[in-house]
């Protein structure tokens, strides 16, 4: 702030210049240089700029930085994400196609159990069928083992039953 203050007195006094005299003129040839004090006074001004001036690119350059490494690890992360919505999408695909397989599976197996469970209705039908004409065929057999064959047959036979 010192150091702005001071370059406006130094280019306000020589903005408006006006024709000098012979004094002034000897007066300004030895104004020419500036006082050692003035011009330490501005090179400390500057070296105290230079010095805010770098901390300031060295501040901004670590949130760069910083920046830059939030970027990367969002973009490692949406990497990783994007893998694994592919992965997924894949094992969906997969269920589907084995869901679409299992389905027919399934229908498949309904018909055959359907188809089985009628021929095993057949099968105790004509099992019960065979019973009752077994039963019928063995009162015959007995009815014509009584009057042709003697007791010891007819023992030998229902035994043999």
């Amino acid at each position: 702030m010192k150091l702005l203050v001071l370059l406006l007195l130094v280019a306000s006094s020589h903005s408006f210049p006006t024709e000098p005299t012979f004094a002034e003129q000897q007066t300004e040839s030895r104004l020419r240089f500036a006082a050692l004090d003035e011009v330490r006074l501005l090179a400390n001004g500057l070296l105290q700029l230079g010095h805010s001036l770098r901390d300031f690119v060295q501040n901004t350059k670590n949130q760069i930085n910083a920046i830059f490494q939030k970027l990367n690890i969002f973009d490692k992360s949406f990497y990783q994400l994007s893998v694994l919505a592919s992965e997924i999408k894949e094992e969906e695909e997969e269920l589907k196609k084995t869901t679409v397989i299992l389905k027919a599976n399934n229908e498949e197996i309904k018909s055959l159990s359907l188809e089985i469970n009628s021929k095993v209705e057949d099968i105790i039908n004509e099992r019960n069928h065979l019973r009752s004409q077994v039963g019928g065929l063995e009162e015959k057999l007995s009815g014509l083992s009584q009057s042709l064959l003697s007791a010891e047959q007819v023992v030998e036979i229902s035994t043999l039953k």
